[in-house]
């Protein structure tokens, strides 16, 4: 009877060093940029620029949206003309010929996956890609 009773408590115990050894899932940090392009684009037109993503690409011809499914997360393309109305990005837009916005949403984790899409998106339609807080 002894035994049992001891093996019970090493095997609580084990349980509970098993629940603190577990790794800790990373806390998402959702990062905001914006992708500046010279020409008319519409997210089925980018989605055809990824063909390494098209089965992991939803589109909403509506929203003018693009979901891209990423090792952590999605990245989303969504049209943001509206968050530059101001007249100094006006006058930038005019200066560079912008003619169509993006915000991108992506998870940190993914950054160098996203940099990777963004380079392939960039080689073809040319554009800026800048920060959230970015003063253009």
């Amino acid at each position: 009877m002894k035994n049992k009773t001891n093996t019970k408590k090493k095997s609580a115990h084990h349980q509970t060093a098993k629940k603190t050894m577990q790794p800790e899932k990373p806390v998402k940090k959702m990062l905001i940029d914006y992708y500046l392009i010279p020409q008319e684009v519409c997210a089925t037109q980018l989605a055809e620029l990824l063909p390494d993503y098209q089965e992991k690409a939803e589109i909403w011809r509506e929203m003018d949206l693009l979901e891209l499914t990423l090792t952590h997360d999605t990245m989303v393309f969504e049209e943001a003309a509206e968050d530059f109305e101001n007249q100094e990005d006006q006058v930038y837009f005019e200066e560079h010929k912008i003619k169509k916005v993006y915000a991108i949403t992506y998870d940190a984790l993914d950054a160098e996956e996203v940099k990777q899409i963004l380079a392939t998106l960039q080689e073809k339609l040319q554009g800026r890609v800048c920060r959230e807080d970015e003063i253009l």
